[in-house]
């Protein structure tokens, strides 16, 4: 589990908020985890600086699994926060 949580805390601190940031650090984080782990991302992109990713398990050919997801999150609000919204921080058991 402290490698999956590693992982989600490393997502959040990664500034994707659009359009001011691009997901290309989410996709090239992402794209590093998964060759981390032996399974071997493609990144390619329909519009600059929103990349897309497939990544395919060796030697997995008869069962397929789609994970869809954004790779951007929102603008900030400023001052409404009561944790940093970038922190990955763990508060009383819960991620934020």
């Amino acid at each position: 589990m402290s490698d999956l949580l590693t992982c989600c805390q490393s997502l959040i601190q990664l500034n994707s908020a659009f359009p001011q940031a691009t997901e290309t650090r989410v996709a090239d984080y992402v794209a590093d985890y998964c060759r981390s782990v032996g399974i071997e991302p493609n990144s390619f992109e329909f519009i600059s600086g929103r990349p897309n990713l497939i990544a395919t398990i060796p030697g997995e050919s008869t069962s397929s699994i789609c994970l869809s997801a954004h790779m951007d999150t929102v603008p900030f609000v400023e001052n409404d926060w009561s944790v940093d919204p970038l922190g990955g921080t763990i508060v009383d058991g819960r991620l934020y």
